[in-house]
């Protein structure tokens, strides 16, 4: 693909921006003519060493520096934004239909997916949220030619997770990417655009979604749905396509972890102990069906 003559670009993010990445993305630049652009916000990023550009914040910009792109590439090693994103694009079926409330994770996802497959994408007119999973479900059942993607954020989704179970009973064709960073962290985003600052211990706790952490996937099969849990971006990819590629509903919950680090004293966090002494642990294994 590389080598097609076609306009090609290579999204970096992680430890690709580092020198040793950024060295061997510039001797595939060199010898292919990619483009070599990282995602819009990386922690660190070791410049003047290979030329690398970055997708602008602005969707009109960043889809400029995407224009002309018929090939993304698959998203790989840490889950970020852009990596996410890169694969959504990569992997969206002809004619799909995406419906979208990945909030605070998918406000970079527009971008990327610009060069996927032809597609229809839904999105919310207002700012109620738990709107995913009803619309998913009915778009499923308006189009049940059609594949139905629905991006969902966790918050979001406690609102209408019934819609699962209306999508095993029915039978629908839909893949829910459910993003599992355990809080409303588009409240937490309001609170600070109205100047509230740090709201206070109790304010933070009750925008956390831990303590229990919700079983993504266990939920799911209780009502119906098969499902997986991913931590990086090659589950990420292997399970979005699974879940493609399976008839009738099917989840993928990608784990992050991104907590407030404001916690009450009386709930422990990963391990301890329980009101009546006993011992106990939130610890899981990822990648489970």
């Amino acid at each position: 693909m590389l080598r097609s003559g076609e306009p090609t670009l290579m999204l970096l993010t992680g430890r690709a921006v580092r020198e040793d990445g950024l060295a061997l993305a510039g001797k595939i630049a060199e010898k292919t003519g990619t483009r070599l652009v990282a995602q819009g916000f990386n922690a660190r990023t070791q410049r003047g060493r290979v030329s690398v550009e970055r997708i602008p914040y602005v969707v009109d910009q960043a889809l400029g520096v995407l224009a002309g792109l018929k090939h993304p590439f698959l998203g790989s090693g840490a889950i970020t934004t852009g990596a996410l994103g890169a694969s959504i694009g990569a992997l969206l079926p002809e004619n799909a239909v995406v419906a979208d409330e990945a909030m605070t994770t998918g406000r970079g996802f527009f971008a990327p997916t610009e060069a996927a497959a032809p597609h229809d994408w839904l999105s919310n007119m207002g700012g109620s949220i738990g709107f995913g999973p009803p619309l998913a479900t009915g778009a499923a059942v308006a189009c049940p030619v059609r594949k139905v993607i629905g991006l969902q954020a966790d918050g979001s989704a406690m609102y209408t997770v019934q819609a699962l179970w209306t999508q095993a009973r029915e039978g629908l064709d839909v893949t829910t990417v459910l993003f599992s960073n355990r809080a409303y962290h588009i409240l937490k985003g309001e609170l600070a655009s109205v100047g509230a600052g740090n709201p206070g211990r109790k304010a933070l706790d009750m925008l956390d979604l831990g303590h229990p952490d919700i079983d993504w996937v266990g939920l799911a099969k209780s009502l119906g749905v098969p499902g997986a849990r991913v931590a990086d971006m090659d589950g990420f990819n292997r399970r979005f396509a699974e879940g493609l590629a399976t008839p009738g509903p099917y989840l993928v919950e990608v784990f992050s972890r991104s907590r407030s680090t404001v916690r009450c004293k009386s709930r422990p966090t990963e391990a301890g102990v329980r009101s009546n002494g006993t011992q106990f642990s939130s610890n899981r294994r990822t990648e489970n069906h």
